[in-house]
């Protein structure tokens, strides 16, 4: 079904690069997204296809119709193809390439979904899973990368991206780009920065790799993928005995909040620690606190 081009796509890149400054996850995802459009639109047509200004409010139903059908799709991926379909006709219309026509899925509403709980570590299961962290093969990376990720509640793709000289080890800061290429600074403990700089020590690390201004580096000296850091996880997972369903590296960052939360901070400080924009997302993580004391040494876990 998915069609490798669609009208204006080389205009659209641009613009959610240039204007918009969407990451390159966000772009491939909306680019898959409008490939599987127009691959429905390709097959509803019989080849003939359509362009952007026939299309109509029935097109895109249908096609949402068939994504539930075929492939199964829940409320919560219609409503990533609904934003990145949003996205495209926005542009479109912005830019008068619908010729005049109305924008065919401005009328669509996003599918309600229901809200899901926070899966996150309790402070015992932290302090197992930091000790499990130190023991594989590049005990010094793991360590930092995780106890990164748990004592600033960075997103993985944050992580992914770090460079050395966004290291503030004076005053204990990180810089950090989270969605739409927006900075923000980010607060180290002292564990956390003696954690990156014992890793950046390392005689496997430091030398003579010819990517050096990247931070967290794979076993072949380029910057660790997506994939290779959800791997390291799940083996740090096995041997602290983490068998709990559901359990990702983007839960560290669960972790971090709701621990934070549980603890005291309150939300403003947590919306600025997450980088996100709107307060609401950080609420869910009130449903997610168990009453219980939490001790205050949890941003300082002992390290191994």
């Amino acid at each position: 079904m998915r069609k490798e081009d669609y009208p204006y796509r080389d205009e659209y890149y641009e613009f959610l690069h240039l204007e918009r400054g969407a990451s390159k996850r966000t772009v491939d995802s909306y680019n898959f997204d409008l490939e599987l459009f127009f691959g429905y639109i390709d097959e509803a047509t019989g080849g003939a296809g359509l362009e952007v200004d026939q299309i109509e409010p029935s097109d895109l139903v249908g096609f949402f119709n068939t994504m539930a059908d075929s492939r199964g799709n829940q409320p919560r991926t219609r409503n990533r193809k609904l934003a990145a379909l949003r996205s495209y006709f926005s542009y479109l219309e912005h830019y008068n390439l619908l010729k005049g026509q109305p924008n065919p899925i401005i009328s669509f509403q996003s599918s309600k979904i229901s809200k899901r709980l926070p899966i996150y570590l309790t402070p015992e299961e932290v302090k197992s899973f930091l000790e499990a962290s130190f023991s594989g093969r590049y005990p010094h990376r793991d360590y930092a990368m995780f106890l990164l990720v748990l004592q600033t509640g960075c997103r993985v793709g944050e992580l992914l991206e770090m460079k050395i000289q966004d290291f503030d080890f004076l005053n204990l800061t990180v810089r950090v780009f989270g969605k739409g290429n927006k900075e923000r600074q980010l607060p180290l403990t002292n564990k956390a920065a003696q954690a990156v700089e014992a890793y950046l020590n390392c005689k496997w690390r430091a030398p003579k790799n010819k990517n050096k201004e990247m931070l967290f580096l794979n076993k072949d000296n380029r910057p660790i993928t997506r994939r290779g850091i959800q791997k390291c996880f799940e083996q740090v997972c096995i041997k602290a005995g983490l068998n709990r369903p559901g359990l990702s590296i983007h839960k560290l960052r669960h972790t971090c909040l709701t621990l934070l939360l549980q603890e005291g901070a309150d939300l403003i400080t947590l919306q600025m620690l997450a980088g996100y924009e709107e307060i609401g997302n950080v609420a869910i993580y009130l449903f997610g606190a168990v009453v219980q004391l939490i001790l205050v040494s949890f941003l300082n876990v002992p390290g191994v």
